[in-house]
C-alpha cells in the first residue's frame, strides 16, 4: 500500500496498488491519503531524512558547519522522539510517502514555505517526490497561499525547475548551505 499522510486532516480512505501496477503506472496514478502523523512514523521519518541528507550533502553543496547542523536536526540519538515530534508538527503541512508500511519519502513545511523534502535514494526518478509536490501544492492552495518558496541544494534544483519553480536568486548560503532560493506561482485548478 503506497499512502501520502498529512497531519492537517483525517480521511478514512486506503488506496490498494497491485504488483501489476506497481512500477511507473502507480507513480501516475498515486492517489493521496491524509491521515494524522501517527507519533510512531516520527523516529522513521527523521532517520530517513538524515540518510539522505548525508547521502547527498556533500562539500561543494554545504560547509562542513551546515552539513552537521542539519545532521544533528535530525539526529535520534541526540533527539528525543518527543522532540523531534514537537519539531515535526510545528509545520503546518507534512506528508509521508509510503511503500508496504515503510516510509519512503516525506515533504514538510507551512502553506507558504517547503521546508523538507527527502526521498529514499531508492526511490529517486520513480515519481514519488512528484507526487509529494503536488499534494503540498493541493493542500497549500486550499490553505488559501497563491505562492510557495523555499530553498533548494544546488543537487535539488533542478527538479525543482521541472516542477515549475523558478530561482528567485543566485547562489546564496545561509545556514553554511549553498542553495537557491526559489518560489512558485499557485494557481487553483491546475494541479
Amino acid at each position: 500500500m503506497r499512502e501520502l499522510r498529512n497531519n492537517i486532516e483525517v480521511e478514512n480512505q486506503l488506496v490498494q496498488l497491485t504488483a501489476a501496477n506497481y512500477p511507473n503506472e502507480v507513480r501516475e496514478n498515486l492517489e493521496t491519503l491524509t491521515i494524522e502523523l501517527r507519533d510512531k512514523d516520527v523516529i522513521e521519518v527523521a532517520k530517513l531524512a538524515r540518510k539522505i541528507f548525508k547521502k547527498f550533502a556533500g562539500s561543494d553543496y554545504f560547509d562542513k558547519e551546515g552539513i552537521q547542523g542539519t545532521l544533528d536536526f535530525f539526529d535520534t540519538e541526540k533527539r528525543s522522539a518527543k522532540e523531534l515530534i514537537e519539531c515535526f508538527r510545528s509545520k503546518s503541512m507534512f506528508f509521508i510517502a509510503e511503500d508496504n508500511n515503510k516510509i519512503i519519502g516525506m515533504i514538510r513545511g507551512t502553506s507558504k514555505n517547503i521546508s523538507s523534502l527527502y526521498v529514499d535514494e531508492k526511490e529517486h526518478k520513480k515519481g514519488i517526490a512528484t507526487k509529494l509536490i503536488q499534494r503540498y501544492e493541493k493542500e497549500a492552495i486550499k490553505q488559501g497561499s497563491d505562492l510557495i518558496t523555499l530553498e533548494s541544494t544546488i543537487y535539488a534544483m533542478p527538479f525543482y525547475k521541472k516542477m515549475g519553480f523558478k530561482k528567485t536568486t543566485d547562489i546564496v548560503n545561509p545556514n553554511g548551505m549553498k542553495s537557491y532560493m526559489m518560489e512558485i506561482t499557485l494557481k487553483n485548478g491546475n494541479l
